[in-house]
C-alpha cells in the first residue's frame, strides 16, 4: 500500500539551528490531520552521540518513523576512501573505511531507537562520489551484514553521480538487490535527465520501494543547483509522467516528500507550502 511521508530533514536546517523541536512541532500536526502517513528520520552530523536521545523524544512527542534517512557522509567517506586506495594510501582508505562503518552503526542504532525498518543509503557522494564506485559497491556487502545484525533494511539512493549516472551504478549492485531495495529521488533523476529511463529499465524497476520527492531547477548534472530543494510544480520534473508511470507498474512502495519547509528567510516552517505539496502526492497516487 502507497504511504506517504515527511522528510524530517526538510524541517531542520541552517536557517532554525537545526532546531528538532520544529519537528515535534510540525511532524504531528501533520500526521494527526492525515496529510502524512509517517516521518522519514534525517540523521545529521549533530546526532553523533545523542541520535538515539532525540529518536526517543521525537517518539513521546508523537512522531512515527518507517524510514530512517542515514547520515550522508556514509557515502562520501567510502568515496573518499576508494580513492586513497586509489593514489596507493592504503592506510588512509583503511581508515576512512573503518570510520563509514563505524556511522553506519551508530545509524543503525539510532535507527533501532526511532522504531524505523528501512535505511536509506547513500551508497556513494561527496566530491569523489563515483570516480571509484567499485569500492564503494565492495563494502555493500558488509554494510548489508551490518543492517541484518540490526534487522533493518538498506535502500540505495540514486544519488547523482560526477563520473556517470545513479542508474549505471545502481546496476553495478544488482547481486546484492533483494536483499537491498532501491530509492527513487525525483530530483536527482531530472538532475541527470534519466527519469524515464530509469523508471523504464526492467533490472532495476521492481526493487524500487521508496520515492523521494522534490523539484529541480537547472542544466543536466548542475550539481549547484541541487540546492534550494524545490516543491514539485517550481520545476521541470515531469510528475505527469514519473507518476503515470509507478501507476502503470501498479508501485505499491512508499513516498518521501522532501522539498524545504523554510521557504523564507526565516526560520519558521511554510506549513501552508508544505501541505499543498503533500495534497499533491496523495492525489497523485493510487492507494490501495
Amino acid at each position: 500500500m502507497n504511504e506517504v511521508y515527511f522528510s524530517m530533514g526538510s524541517l531542520v536546517g541552517k536557517k532554525n539551528d537545526y532546531d528538532t523541536t520544529q519537528v515535534a512541532r510540525t511532524a504531528p500536526y501533520l500526521l494527526d490531520e492525515g496529510f502524512i502517513d509517517g516521518v522519514e528520520f534525517m540523521f545529521i552530523k549533530l546526532y553523533y552521540g545523542n541520535g538515539p536521545e532525540v529518536a526517543k523524544m521525537l517518539l513521546r512527542e508523537g512522531c512515527v518513523f518507517p524510514t530512517f534517512h542515514t547520515d550522508k557522509d556514509i557515502g562520501a567517506d567510502l568515496s573518499d576512501a576508494g580513492i586513497a586506495l586509489k593514489n596507493g594510501d592504503r592506510d588512509t582508505a583503511k581508515k576512512l573505511r573503518a570510520g563509514a562503518l563505524d556511522k553506519f552503526r551508530y545509524n543503525c542504532e539510532t535507527a533501532c531507537e526511532a522504531k524505523s525498518d528501512r535505511l536509506v543509503l547513500h551508497l556513494w557522494g561527496g566530491l569523489n562520489s563515483d570516480f571509484a564506485i567499485d569500492f564503494n559497491v565492495a563494502a555493500l556487502p558488509e554494510l548489508v551484514g551490518i543492517s541484518k545484525e540490526y534487522g533493518k533494511k538498506i535502500i540505495v539512493e540514486n544519488v547523482p553521480s560526477s563520473d556517470t549516472d545513479p542508474l549505471t551504478n545502481w546496476k553495478k549492485i544488482t547481486g546484492c538487490l533483494g536483499d537491498v531495495g532501491l530509492v527513487f529521488d525525483t530530483r536527482f533523476a531530472t538532475c541527470h535527465r534519466n527519469a524515464k529511463e530509469t523508471l523504464e529499465d526492467g533490472a532495476v524497476f521492481p526493487y524500487i520501494e521508496h520515492v523521494h520527492i522534490s523539484d529541480y531547477i537547472g542544466e543536466k548534472k548542475d550539481f549547484r543547483c541541487l540546492r534550494p530543494v524545490y516543491h514539485p510544480g517550481e520545476g521541470i520534473c515531469d510528475f505527469g509522467y514519473i507518476f503515470g508511470r509507478l501507476g502503470e507498474m501498479d508501485y505499491n512502495g512508499t513516498f518521501t516528500l522532501e522539498s524545504r519547509g523554510m521557504t523564507g528567510d526565516g526560520p519558521e516552517i511554510d506549513v501552508e507550502r508544505v501541505k499543498k505539496s503533500l495534497v499533491f502526492i496523495n492525489n497523485s497516487i493510487c492507494r490501495g
